[in-house]
């Protein structure tokens, strides 16, 4: 496998590591063994998806109507799946402590507060509109 692929999926993997009962949310990996989660490409797959998707939130700061509804049109494609906001806690956890291991002094106190907070807008967008899907 590609290091792109390798670093693309580590938060994927750290997570179910942390929640081993995540992985079994995800239909394509749901059987594969932890061990062999490092090169599985659908898990590959969704970790790309998953990177594009915080590629255009943060190219998305500047304009936070934008932010807001490319967070909505997420949530709204969860509420489909056994996804809920706590899965999204903690993934928002991972994405952080990922790119502190990863960068290390490169993600600033600055930085890391930064995400957090953006991280946290994120969850909240999520929150609300899995409030709303339940009242429909």
């Amino acid at each position: 496998m590609s290091e792109l692929f390798l670093l693309l999926s580590y938060p994927s993997r750290r997570l179910f590591q942390r929640h081993p009962e995540y992985q079994k949310l995800f239909s394509g990996f749901a059987e594969v063994p932890p061990e062999a989660l490092s090169t599985n490409p659908r898990l590959g797959a969704h970790a790309m998806s998953v990177a594009y998707a915080i590629t255009s939130l943060v190219d998305s700061l500047d304009d936070a109507e934008c932010l807001v509804e490319l967070v909505r049109k997420i949530a709204i494609s969860h509420t489909r799946r056994p996804v809920t906001v706590t899965n999204f806690e903690h993934t928002m956890v991972v994405i952080v402590d990922t790119l502190k291991e990863r960068l290390g002094g490169k993600m600033t106190p600055a930085a890391v507060t930064a995400w957090e907070k953006t991280l946290r807008l994120v969850v909240t967008v999520v929150a609300d509109v899995y409030k709303d899907a339940r009242k429909k």
